[in-house]
């Protein structure tokens, strides 16, 4: 017996109709929004990163990558030098992160999203995450909220989670870890999250193995290269991934590095990422290789 069948009927219908009026209201937000304001058509290694137009344009690039299920095969291997010139020139960091990390989803029901990074419509609506237990755990509310999808949604601090010992199957954390303990005021809104405190990353690391059962996996993305404190996130360098190993101490680790040149994203070994920086201020300067985030990524997966 399902446990709408312990619902009255009228709170079936209200559910359904509660539904039905939040699809039609969000139909009507799009149609509103495109004609108030018309898509703007960026042209990525032409204009600014982060301009008008830039996250539509990551968006339509990364979802043709992700329905692209021979690319997607490579990304799982992610042999040096697998991507085609000019992959992803003018943009960040994500079109290398999500294409790997969903290649390296398993068949697996209980996931953990740390820090949002897969909200996003394009996202949850991939196949590989249909009739899976989704939770989404972030610092505050975002705008887009797919509860319809029967997602949970939980707001607090990745380094102490309300979740219970071994409940997860897989927890993914993109471009989150670097985050946890610094400066996260621009993400929460909160003035007691302007915090300075390098190694809660090990606390966050320690949460996540907590609740992950045995023989289940993190797979993360840092931005890689020399080690930078940048206030609101840290990049991390050879030294300070090996000591999250040593905290995690995963029963068996594979790890992938995609570095951007003007030539755009490509597979790489981590020696060739070690003295990469991170591309600052990319929205107001514009830089020559047209960076617009982390230069370089280590994207890890690690099994409890």
């Amino acid at each position: 017996m399902t446990a709408a069948s312990h619902r009255p009927p009228v709170l079936n219908f209200i559910r359904r109709t509660l539904r039905s009026l939040d699809k039609r209201i969000h139909a009507l937000y799009l149609k509103t929004e495109h004609a108030c304001h018309p898509p703007v058509h960026y042209h990525p290694g032409q204009d600014l990163p982060w301009s008008p137009g830039y996250i539509e344009a990551r968006t339509e690039f990364t979802a043709n990558v992700l329905a692209d299920a021979e690319l997607l095969a490579k990304f799982y291997a992610a042999a040096p030098g697998f991507l085609p010139t000019g992959y992803g020139i003018g943009l960040d960091e994500r079109c290398v992160e999500w294409p790997w990390a969903v290649a390296h989803f398993d068949d697996v029901q209980y996931i953990l999203d740390a820090g949002s990074a897969l909200n996003h419509q394009h996202l949850l609506s991939l196949p590989v995450l249909k009739k899976r237990t989704l939770h989404i755990y972030t610092f505050a509310p975002e705008p887009v909220c797919e509860w319809q999808r029967s997602i949970s949604y939980i707001f607090g601090d990745l380094r102490k989670t309300p979740y219970q010992n071994a409940q997860f199957d897989l927890v993914v954390s993109i471009s989150t870890l670097e985050h946890i303990g610094m400066d996260n005021v621009a993400y929460s809104g909160q003035h007691n999250h302007k915090e300075h405190i390098v190694d809660d990353i090990f606390l966050a690391l320690a949460e996540w193995k907590r609740i992950l059962k045995p023989g289940g996996k993190i797979l993360f993305s840092v931005p890689y290269g020399i080690y930078q404190d940048h206030g609101s996130f840290q990049q991390f360098d050879a030294n300070l991934l090996e000591k999250c190993a040593h905290y995690f101490s995963p029963k068996k680790r594979n790890e992938a590095f995609f570095l951007y040149t003007v030539h755009g994203w490509q597979a790489t070994s981590q020696n060739e990422c070690a003295s990469e920086v991170y591309a600052l201020n990319a929205d107001k300067v514009p830089n020559s290789d047209f960076a617009s985030a982390a230069r370089a990524v280590a994207c890890c997966e690690w099994w409890v």
